[in-house]
């Protein structure tokens, strides 16, 4: 991700399956057909019902990673048209929500966890 910064296209929109041997910003992301990094991505973030739990740092790794491609000016249209599209996001927020929280934590957050039950 790295190379996001760098002119388009770049290494991290192949990887990622933008349109590199056109406009970045006419690309249209595709994962469940094209087998990509985003395509792996998104199968971690969506577990199958009997996988453990994502972790937190995983999730936290890979909502940066779509800010940072949503917030890129390159990148920024094809991300925002692709996340109106999927329900991952909800999905893994809501996951979160109900993580239980680690003990010996901010005693704010254990209060919040509790108002939560």
């Amino acid at each position: 991700l790295d190379s996001i910064h760098q002119p388009a296209p770049n290494l991290t929109h192949l990887l990622l399956g933008f349109e590199v041997e056109g406009l970045v910003e006419r690309s249209l992301l595709q994962p469940a057909k094209d087998f990509t990094c985003l395509r792996v991505l998104l199968s971690n973030l969506r577990p199958c019902p009997s996988a453990p739990p994502v972790s937190p740092q995983f999730l936290e790794q890979a909502l940066w990673m779509l800010h940072e491609l949503a917030a890129d000016r390159t990148s920024a249209f094809p991300m925002f048209d692709w996340l109106r599209q999927q329900e991952v996001l909800t999905m893994q927020l809501e996951d979160v929500v109900r993580c239980p929280l680690p003990p010996g934590g901010d005693p704010r957050v254990a209060a919040l966890g509790a108002r939560k039950s």
